[in-house]
């Protein structure tokens, strides 16, 4: 947190949002980091083939304990939309990963997390049984 304060005036405090880069999680699976794809600003993306996979984040921090909405930037070039589960320190909720109309069209969602206060949370992403959307990163306010 930072406390800003201009021309005598005290701001709120606020957190600084942390970006995680999906190719930094430990995967598992057939989950795969890729390259080749256009529209990525880091080294690859997380891409979960519908044989199945996980991706886990671990020791993210949680402030001082708070329910939250996280941002992941995706793209999904499927004409439907591809179901999943995200579970931060085992609770499980299910996400869904909408169309971006390319492999190359990078989209954002969000979804609602519950951190333990600390940072020892755990946030993973795993398929139902069809393919995710392509992962790139996700946004922790």
């Amino acid at each position: 947190m930072r406390d800003r304060q201009a021309a005598g005036t005290q701001y709120p405090l606020c957190w600084e949002a942390t970006t995680i880069q999906g190719e930094t999680a430990a995967i598992a699976g057939v989950t795969l980091v890729k390259t080749g794809r256009s529209g990525h600003a880091s080294s690859g993306f997380l891409d979960f083939p519908v044989r199945g996979g996980s991706a886990q984040f671990s020791d993210i921090n949680g402030g001082s304990g708070e329910t939250s909405s996280i941002i992941i930037r995706y793209a999904h070039g499927s004409p439907t939309a591809r179901a999943g589960v995200h579970k931060v320190n085992g609770l499980a909720q299910l996400i869904s990963f909408a169309p971006t109309g390319g492999w190359t069209n990078w989209f954002s969602t969000s979804a609602a997390v519950t951190r333990a206060a600390g940072g020892a949370n755990v946030l993973r992403f795993e398929f139902t049984g069809q393919d995710l959307g392509n992962v790139h990163e996700i946004v922790m306010p």
